[in-house]
């Protein structure tokens, strides 16, 4: 069996189990240029993607409604994830608390992102929607924890124009 070597790997390979184990510096999902989702960054714990269908009903004389397919409709992606600032393990320049400002300097530049998974695979444009943030505060006021839900929306799937 051959090693995978998609463009974000950066994983060991586990030949007991054949499978690619992860390390802290593995990319979980890429954003654009800027963001990286991965266990030292802002490590997202679920993703759920929602595709609605388009199918528009059509009133017919004597006859229940019928439907006609327009094609496929809006399609979201929403991350929630957990970032530990304080764990110097994890963040040892003790940058934790920028994760999610950086998030939203990204969002403010009003630009379409190219989504690829820690594997490779290229998901389409997709531009943020909406970013939530809810910390839990500890010592001197400092969040412990900064639970975090982003919203994006596919962008389309020829991209942005050029420039």
């Amino acid at each position: 069996m051959s090693r995978p070597s998609p463009p974000l790997w950066r994983g060991n390979w586990n030949a007991a189990s054949a499978e690619p184990s992860m390390t802290s510096t593995d990319v979980l999902l890429g954003l654009g240029d800027d963001i990286r989702f991965s266990v030292a960054t802002a490590a997202h714990q679920t993703l759920r993607r929602r595709t609605e269908y388009r199918w528009p009903q059509q009133d017919r004389l004597g006859a229940r409604p019928a439907r006609q397919f327009m094609g496929p409709g809006t399609e979201t992606i929403t991350l929630d994830g957990v970032i530990h600032p304080l764990d110097l393990r994890l963040y040892p320049a003790g940058d934790g608390w920028d994760q999610v400002p950086r998030l939203r300097a990204v969002a403010a530049a009003g630009a379409p992102l190219l989504m690829t998974s820690g594997l490779g695979e290229v998901l389409g444009w997709w531009v943020i929607t909406d970013i939530e943030e809810t910390q839990a505060v500890g010592w001197r006021g400092m969040a412990r924890t900064i639970e975090f839900r982003l919203e994006l929306a596919h962008y389309g799937s020829e991209g942005p124009a050029a420039p």
